[in-house]
């Protein structure tokens, strides 16, 4: 696999550069990610890490300046987008020698089996179906999604990054003749994480710049 390039912001000072670089964890050798690459586990593309502390959470036009936390355990993983005391949004995962999973939130509804957004292993380029249901205020909806996996070049306020991007173009049973339609997509950032995530209806998260801080209470 081909190096990943790491290219920050101006910033005054080596030394400022320097925490920069600290922040996003890039010490040492690292790896992009291009199309036909292989990858055989989670741990090579630390699927349940989001890279940086600080993140624009933009929802429905605006954004907003978060921080960013994470539960861990061995099987699952909860990210919380914090902003003045208050979560504004949540994602939740859940993982295994085999897949890394989406599941989403008490707010917006959860799939009950989790939508594999990665099948390992895979290489760049493959893509996979996957079959499920979707629970929302006690209410089940027979779902169905095709995931896609590309390689891209990811320029971020944080930095440029050669990721595997998963597109899953979404289909949910809305109770008519028309199943809701919606597209999610997923940046992986091999020994980074999970640099971003753009979600159709709700919103994206994104990193904000290494010096930046968001507003915390």
């Amino acid at each position: 696999m081909k190096t990943a390039s790491l290219k920050t912001p101006i910033l005054v000072g080596a030394s400022t550069f320097v925490i920069a670089l600290a922040a996003l964890g890039c010490f040492g050798k690292k790896h992009g990610a291009s199309k036909g690459d292989r990858f055989s586990n989670n741990s090579e593309l630390q699927t349940y890490v989001v890279p940086y502390k600080n993140a624009y959470l933009i929802m429905g036009g605006t954004s907003h300046e978060t921080t960013v936390e994470s539960t861990k355990t061995s099987s699952s993983v909860t990210f919380l987008m914090r902003a003045h005391g208050t979560v504004l949004d949540e994602e939740n995962y859940t993982y295994d020698s085999d897949s890394f999973n989406y599941i989403g939130n008490k707010d917006y509804g959860e799939f009950k089996e989790g939508i594999p957004i990665l099948k390992f292993p895979f290489a760049v380029g493959d893509k996979w179906d996957w079959d499920g249901t979707y629970e929302i205020g006690g209410r089940s909806r027979k779902s169905s999604a095709v995931i896609t996996t590309d390689s891209e070049r990811l320029v971020t306020v944080a930095g440029d990054f050669n990721t595997v991007r998963v597109t899953v173009d979404l289909e949910i049973e809305s109770g008519g003749s028309n199943a809701v339609k919606q597209t999610l997509k997923f940046w992986f950032a091999p020994d980074y994480g999970m640099v971003k995530r753009e979600f159709e209806y709700s919103g994206t998260r994104e990193p904000m710049p290494p010096e930046a801080t968001a507003y915390q209470q």
